[in-house]
């Protein structure tokens, strides 16, 4: 079954005088799913999702949403809601009054006031703490306090920018969870803002990664982690390495190349790489490089020396240099119980399969 798009973004460009946040973006977002903007600071995402909104307009194109042209509908018309950055809770209210500050207008019956401020409290597990002081929350209650007075009023799209930033390692990472489940949990669509490669993976059904007011790529996590549709991607999500390719033979299928400190190799042609390209790049992710001691040179393996190596508790990044690249090559390693931490200098083979190498270019 197609799922309908809840927004559409058609041709949307802002400018700023003469800077260009946003530069012609196409993008269709679905009903009900998580979806993620992700880029370095400064490549618009924000801008967009303030487009979404209704915070600001485009300069040229136009935002739908279910079906509907929100040129000239006011944020507060729109039904979407927004839990910023910072939070914006009123430090004079307690829990119970912030969360109910928006249904304020719709003059609800006092039992159905309360009704909807506790099932809000419910889903992101404030159960209990309506009279608690803004004052007295710890960060992680305050973005929950922010989500339950974004989602009380129903929107059909909650707008997050950036929500976790202010919190710590171990308290953005158990939120993330509680986020994908919320949102799994009322159906809504999710729309965040992140520069975070990490929050995006772990949350989103698709990301849309974004550069210079333009967007690179959409695609699953899983999709843009496997397969980066650009050099740009590549670097963006995850470590990778990059390696120079002469392009010997190229069918519609596969190409023949040789690869600096990789020898002769044949991987999956993509689009993304001309018909008549003689040079090429190759991405290869860490983890899907092996690594032994000894010399063992063969058939997609390599001889190379360790230069370093960088201990990160479940896993160990080696740097090896081969003859023919002018970079170490990255190798990770997970940190077994039968591994051995490998010293600088030591020769060793580098072993790999040539489906794991992408054409970036």
């Amino acid at each position: 079954m197609t799922v309908p798009n809840i927004i559409e973004i058609n041709g949307v460009s802002r400018h700023f005088g003469p800077v260009r946040a946003l530069d012609g973006v196409d993008m269709q977002i679905r009903e009900g799913e998580f979806f993620s903007l992700l880029g370095p600071s400064g490549c618009g995402k924000t801008t967009l999702l303030r487009l979404i909104a209704g915070f600001d307009d485009p300069t040229a194109g136009e935002v739908l949403i279910a079906g509907e042209a929100m040129t000239g509908v006011p944020a507060n018309l729109r039904p979407t809601n927004m839990v910023f950055q910072n939070y914006a809770i009123f430090p004079h209210l307690n829990v119970g009054r912030n969360v109910a500050y928006g249904l304020r207008k719709l003059r609800l019956a006092p039992d159905e006031l309360k009704s909807r401020v506790s099932s809000a409290l419910e889903m992101v597990d404030l159960t209990g703490l309506e009279d608690r002081g803004a004052e007295e929350l710890s960060g992680g209650q305050r973005q929950r306090v922010a989500l339950a007075r974004a989602l009380i009023m129903r929107p059909k799209v909650l707008l997050l920018d950036e929500p976790l930033s202010a919190l710590d390692k171990k308290l953005r990472e158990q939120m993330q969870i509680e986020l994908r489940r919320l949102q799994r949990s009322v159906g809504i669509t999710f729309i965040l803002v992140t520069h975070d490669q990490h929050e995006a993976l772990t949350m989103s059904d698709r990301i849309a990664v974004m550069f210079e007011g333009k967007v690179d790529q959409i695609a699953s996590p899983n999709e843009l982690y496997e397969r980066p549709a650009s050099r740009a991607v590549a670097g963006f999500i995850g470590g990778m390495n990059f390696i120079d390719a002469a392009v010997k033979k190229k069918t519609a299928n596969q190409i023949t190349a040789e690869a600096a400190g990789l020898g002769t190799v044949v991987v999956a042609s993509e689009d993304n790489v001309s018909d008549d390209a003689s040079e090429i790049v190759l991405g290869i992710r860490p983890e899907r490089l092996s690594i032994s001691t000894g010399k063992k040179a063969g058939k997609n393996r390599v001889v190379g020396t360790i230069s370093d190596a960088a201990f990160f508790g479940e896993v160990t990044h080696y740097y090896v240099d081969l003859p023919g690249r002018q970079e170490p090559l990255a190798v990770s390693v997970s940190n077994s119980a039968e591994h051995e931490t490998l010293p600088a200098g030591a020769k060793v083979t580098i072993g790999f399969d040539p489906k794991s190498l992408v054409p970036l270019d």
